[in-house]
């Protein structure tokens, strides 16, 4: 029997919150964790967290709502998050317990503000002291995004961010199951004979793992410079550009199932080859430029 599974953060799966869009009318505002955290994944940029009651069930909370989300300076720094408004589900419920194991102090809060990670960690908090003041949380979330995007840079060849699907299949007689990853974005490419290149990188690192610190460095690096070349996004054209995050375990499996262990990696995958092919991390700009315009060359 197979069972497909998408993956999701272990600490965002846990919480299993629900809530309703913000009452501001911003649709980029997420209905829940979950799925704040899985457009971040895509997007890579970070997750801007509130914990709140709905409307008209704690008048803090309302004042929130119309002096700081409707604000228009918040809003634009907002957009450079993936917005989450979470409603608190009773005193009993799972929100609160959790605020109060990320810096919160109250069993029965007002509008709590927390910016997390692609990893489902947080981040920062800010005070509560300064959470109904507008331009205290533009300048927390104006130092926290500028921070994030030093640390996750932009580059100009224009990645995608894939999903990856892992299939568990438990044959029958079979004592252990057997995992495939996949990823549809990479498939779909290759049966549309479009050539592909796939960068594994890590986005994060636990501080005390200086293997995973180092593999994050060297990602930066390769970002600033083979990935940031014009020349090289300039014959991108017709390419499907996919980038990996190996600090998902299921990420890490897919680079894995194709013969990656070492990271940061680009693989080039030609049109009809049954396998990728590995470039070196030490690429330059031009270099790359060079290879990309070869490898979409007509055979």
């Amino acid at each position: 029997m197979k069972i497909v599974h998408v993956a999701f953060l272990m600490a965002a799966a846990a919480l299993a919150w629900s809530a309703v869009p913000a009452t501001s009318g911003e649709s980029a505002w997420q209905p829940s964790v979950e799925k704040g955290i899985d457009a971040a994944k895509k997007s890579g940029r970070p997750v801007f967290l509130v914990t709140i009651w709905k409307t008209g069930v704690c008048g803090s909370c309302d004042t929130w709502r119309d002096q700081v989300q409707k604000n228009a300076d918040v809003a634009k720094i907002v957009a450079r998050f993936e917005p989450v408004e979470a409603l608190y589900d009773g005193l009993n419920g799972k929100i609160i317990p959790w605020t109060l194991a990320n810096g919160g102090t109250s069993t029965d809060p007002s509008a709590q503000l927390f910016v997390v990670g692609l990893d489902g960690k947080v981040i920062s908090r800010l005070d509560d002291a300064k959470a109904h003041t507008p331009s205290s949380v533009v300048e927390w979330l104006t130092d926290l995004a500028d921070r994030w995007e030093k640390d996750h840079p932009a580059t100009a060849l224009a990645f995608s961010r894939a999903a990856v699907t892992v299939v568990v299949d438990k044959p029958e007689g079979a004592t252990a199951e057997v995992r495939t990853p996949t990823c549809a974005a990479a498939d779909e490419a290759r049966e549309a004979k479009r050539p592909v290149l796939l960068y594994f990188g890590r986005d994060s690192a636990a501080a005390d793992d200086k293997a995973h610190a180092a593999e994050a460095a060297s990602s930066r690096k390769l970002e600033r410079g083979a990935l940031d070349s014009k020349a090289a996004a300039d014959v991108s054209s017709g390419w499907a550009l996919l980038r990996f995050d190996v600090s998902d375990a299921d990420h890490a499996a897919y680079a894995k199932a194709l013969g990656v262990d070492k990271f940061p990696a680009l693989l080039v995958w030609e049109p009809g080859a049954e396998k990728p092919s590995r470039l070196a991390p030490t690429i330059t700009g031009p270099d790359l430029a060079f290879r990309l315009k070869k490898f979409a060359a007509p055979k």
